[in-house]
């Protein structure tokens, strides 16, 4: 090729190099008023007419994955943000996007730790819209976990003004630690049938292996019968303890009717502690557990909740199943080591039903400020639940 053919051709170039900037910026300034405007389907063909051209860079690259995420293809969004990050790995604005996306795919801990790191990370760059928009997303997790976000998320508690409890106040952590327990009471259960069994037939082997197998042969019907119990789901176990209680309470009704009132007027104290009705027409002891009891009763709800935590389930059926066993102490008035069992339940699945039964509790246990408190928590009011408490 000569020296004049090369001239013309790369004269030829320029010119075709000049033309498509000039398209390419006649696209960019359409696109500009696409996405100010709103029109997020036009802006997509538009940023088409980039790609072909060319014409690629961070910003339109964000554009392109905010405007799918305002149609709603969060999938090809979530492809645009990465192509953003590759580009520009500190891009502010799309790590809010992706924050934002997390949170609406349910991933509430991931969208909080990534807009954890833009507060910190990029807090120098943001601006004041950038920051209230972050502010408006996190501020209903502030109300609603508010000791979670303080504990993990150190910039959002900082934006939202988080302040830790007063000195000596219990907070949220620590009820959650002192309240994690109970599950299959089934292996528990199971495990100490295993052992009564083997010790009614110790005794009977020293006689002699004839008397023990004797021995083992009548225990077996017992070890059957506890093992058949300890199977049993929590639900089951839940309704055969009211059957239990409801019949030993009539009992008692009965034998303090035929003894007089005696003990109903009289004592030092002058007052009584005879029997109410419960809403399921059963009558249950108005008298608290004594403190020995009581404290028995909370060991073994906290060797309950560290049986079913250490199970292998989903996190929503030990929650199920530690909030059932919470029901049966409850319906036994035992409120410790129910609310032990529903604060366990609430690390795992913290539902509204949790939510409701754990205000219940508090309500009768006469901290009806905590009550409150743990009704706000709920995503759904339930007005039956803040009458109760109002009254």
């Amino acid at each position: 090729m000569g020296k004049a053919a090369r001239k013309m051709k790369k004269k030829q170039v320029q010119a075709e190099t000049a033309q498509s900037r000039q398209a390419n910026a006649r696209w960019e300034t359409l696109l500009a008023e696409q996405m100010k405007a709103g029109k997020y389907a036009e802006a997509i063909e538009t940023l088409a007419e980039l790609v072909k051209g060319d014409d690629i860079k961070p910003e339109f690259m964000y554009d392109a994955a905010y405007a799918y995420f305002m149609v709603g293809d969060y999938e090809r969004a979530g492809q645009w943000i990465n192509h953003t990050l590759s580009y520009a790995p500190g891009h502010i604005p799309v790590r809010i996007l992706l924050a934002r996306l997390l949170i609406l795919q349910e991933r509430q801990d991931d969208g909080l730790a990534v807009f954890d790191f833009v507060l910190d990370k990029g807090a120098d760059t943001l601006t004041e819209a950038q920051r209230d928009e972050i502010e408006e997303i996190v501020e209903f997790y502030g109300r609603s976990e508010g000791e979670k976000i303080r504990r993990s998320y150190p910039h959002i508690a900082a934006l939202l003004k988080l302040e830790a409890p007063p000195a000596g106040t219990k907070d949220v952590n620590q009820i959650l630690a002192s309240l994690r327990q109970k599950v299959a009471a089934a292996g528990a259960a199971a495990g100490e049938a295993v052992e009564e069994a083997a010790a009614a037939v110790k005794p009977m082997a020293e006689a002699g292996v004839a008397a023990a197998g004797e021995a083992v042969a009548a225990a077996k019907p017992v070890l059957e019968a506890k093992a058949a119990a300890a199977a049993k789901k929590p639900a089951d176990i839940l309704a055969s303890l009211k059957q239990r209680l409801a019949a030993v309470s009539q009992e008692k009704a009965k034998a303090e009717g035929a003894s007089g009132t005696a003990k109903a007027s009289g004592g030092s104290g002058g007052a009584s502690q005879g029997v109410q009705p419960t809403t399921e027409g059963t009558v249950l002891s108005s008298a608290r557990p004594q403190p020995a009891a009581a404290a028995a009763n909370v060991s073994a709800a906290e060797k309950t909740k560290q049986d079913v935590l250490k199970k292998a389930l989903p996190a929503v059926q030990k929650a199920e199943i530690l909030t059932s066993f919470a029901g049966g102490y409850y319906y036994q008035d035992d409120l410790a080591s129910a609310e032990l069992l529903l604060q366990a339940a609430l690390e795992l699945d913290a539902s509204d039903g949790v939510l409701r039964n754990m205000a219940l509790v508090q309500q009768d246990a006469g901290r009806r400020e905590e009550a409150l408190q743990t009704a706000a928590r709920m995503k759904l009011a339930d007005f039956t639940l803040l009458r109760l408490l109002q009254g």
